[in-house]
Order: C-alpha cells, then structure tokens, then sequence
C-alpha cells in the first residue's frame, strides 16, 4: 500500500511521520539535511506516494534537493493532510521532544 511522508522541519532536525492507511507506518527524527532525509525517505517510505513538508525559511533549500512528489504546506496545512491519511487522530509532531 502506498504511504504519505510528512516532515516538520526545525533548525537541525527534520522530524518524519510515515502514514499508511489508517495509522501510521514509522516516525523518527534525521538531521535538516536533503541527503539525510532521502536516506530516511528511502527506509522508512519507499513506496510513498508523496512527501508533505511545512513551509518555513530552510524549506526551500530541502526542497531542492528531495526526490518528487514533494507538496509544501503551512504547518496547519501539513499537519490535516497527514492526519487525513491517518485518521481522526493524527500523528503528534517529531522534531521536537
């Protein structure tokens, strides 16, 4: 089945929730790096079908260099299309303890 990833992005981490079907699939935390995240995305969702990303000042030097499909959102935004896919209880966020 395909997945969504949804990636909230801060400073030095980018905190990942993978969402498959009705709950999610894998969480974690990697470092704000594209190479970083294309090794997590290639773990943890290889079959994904796209990747959510929030909006902010460091997004548009990840989304450079992230494989598609990749949709930018506002962190509201971000956080119902991840949850749409996950259910009525939605992932809590990952980058931040």
């Amino acid at each position: 089945m395909a997945s969504v990833a949804g990636s909230g992005v801060s400073e030095q981490v980018a905190g990942m929730c993978v969402v498959e079907g009705e709950g999610m699939r894998a969480r974690g935390r990697c470092p704000n790096d594209p190479a970083a995240i294309r090794g997590s995305l290639a773990k943890q969702a290889p079959d994904r079908r796209r990747l959510v990303i929030e909006s902010g000042s460091l997004t548009a030097r990840l989304v450079d260099g992230l494989p598609a499909p990749v949709v930018c959102a506002c962190a509201r935004q971000a956080h119902a299309a991840v949850s749409r896919e996950a259910g009525s209880h939605g992932p809590r966020k990952t980058d931040r303890e």
